[in-house]
């Protein structure tokens, strides 16, 4: 039987299952590569400095919330703080997903209790550790992408894995709760199967996964588009751009043709040299621009898919619960089952922009802040 108690044990279980993953492979990188392999990242001017500008951003969104309402959200907050937790969720899925899991068990820690502080919130033990559960699972996706190193096909498969036992497992958990799930409202209780909670959670799930490989193959498409457009552009386009310059422009050739023919032939020249250019931006603009996109894509999916049943559907309902109103924590699970899909899409419309703008402003190399040649000079 879980409660909150068993809930908090299993997550610092898992957190320290993790950190045991990490000491081996600091093993590994020192025998096998003559590495270091840091389990904290190393700490440097640039990485404070982008870390306290996600926390502040995201604490800054609940203050102007308190503010613009007249302080009727800091209540609210007050009495249901898991909503609280839900949108600052939002900035400390992004700080996770930027610096992986161990600062984004900083970034999730600091933004509740600043938040707490600033608008005068309700500490809840259970909640604190929701937020640094966002961080820390969010942040388990930047050491995918870590060890995939940067192999497309890699990632995604790992991606679909990851999602589906995470489908399986909340799909057990669910079966084997001993409440029926029951939603009081309006005075009337309405029954919920347990196959209906499956749909509501693995539906956005499968849609997820389902984007994801879609998105994948949209980049090979681009890069099929791609080698088509460079075929196109060196054994068609270039052929007649030479052939007008070796046939017609050529100075002992413009005896043979007259003034009006010569401006034709000219004027035709220049069509295929602005068709080259207009190529060679469109071949730019398919290496460039989507591929980029569509791997932030990838990865807020699979971030949603990851952090919104365990976080949001596993792990509150117990905190829900205990806070009082007489709600039992089949209650919250059905309601925050409920709740999966459209989180799902207003977390996904707010967080792929920022992290799109943000990703490129912030140049934090992962990799490099963890793995180091064991001959470089340690600073005392």
């Amino acid at each position: 039987m879980f409660n909150s108690s068993s809930i908090l044990m299993y997550f610092f279980l898992t957190i320290g299952a993790y950190i045991l993953i990490l000491v081996g492979k600091k093993i590994y990188y020192y025998v096998r590569y003559k590495k270091r392999f840091y389990i904290f990242p190393k700490i440097n001017s640039s990485g404070i400095a982008n870390t306290s500008m996600v926390i502040s951003i995201s604490v800054s969104i609940i203050f102007i919330l308190t503010s613009l309402t007249a302080g009727l959200m800091g209540i609210f907050f007050r009495i249901y703080p898991g909503w609280r937790v839900t949108i600052e969720g939002i900035l400390i899925n992004i700080g996770g997903l930027l610096f992986g899991p161990i600062i984004g068990i900083f970034i999730g820690a600091a933004t509740d209790l600043l938040t707490i502080m600033l608008t005068a919130g309700m500490f809840h033990y259970g909640f604190f550790v929701c937020s640094i559960a966002f961080g820390f699972f969010s942040g388990l996706i930047k050491s995918l992408i870590n060890v995939s190193k940067k192999n497309d096909l890699v990632y995604v498969i790992g991606s679909t894995v990851i999602i589906v036992i995470i489908a399986i497992a909340v799909d057990l958990y669910l079966y084997y709760f001993p409440e029926k799930f029951i939603l009081s409202m309006f005075g009337k209780e309405i029954t919920f199967p347990v196959w209906s909670l499956w749909i509501l959670i693995d539906v956005p799930l499968v849609v997820a996964v389902a984007l994801i490989w879609l998105f994948w193959m949209l980049i090979k498409v681009s890069n099929i588009k791609l080698s088509f457009l460079r075929i196109k552009y060196y054994f068609v386009i270039s052929r007649k751009e030479n052939y007008f310059r070796r046939k017609f422009i050529k100075k002992k050739n413009l005896e043979k043709y007259s003034k009006k023919e010569l401006t034709w032939m000219t004027q035709i020249n220049g069509k295929y040299q602005k068709i080259l250019q207009r190529q060679e931006e469109l071949i730019a603009s398919v290496v460039n621009s989507p591929k980029e996109k569509v791997n932030n894509m990838t990865q807020v999916l699979l971030l949603l898919s990851l952090t919104q049943p365990i976080v949001c559907v596993v792990m509150m309902p117990y905190f829900d619960a205990s806070l009082g109103g007489g709600m039992p924590v089949s209650f919250w699970i059905t309601f925050r089952a409920l709740s999966v899909l459209p989180l799902m899409v207003i977390n996904f419309a707010v967080i792929f922009p920022v992290y799109n703008v943000i990703r490129p402003i912030i140049q934090y190399d992962y990799r490099s802040n963890i793995i180091e040649s064991a001959r470089t000079p340690v600073p005392n």
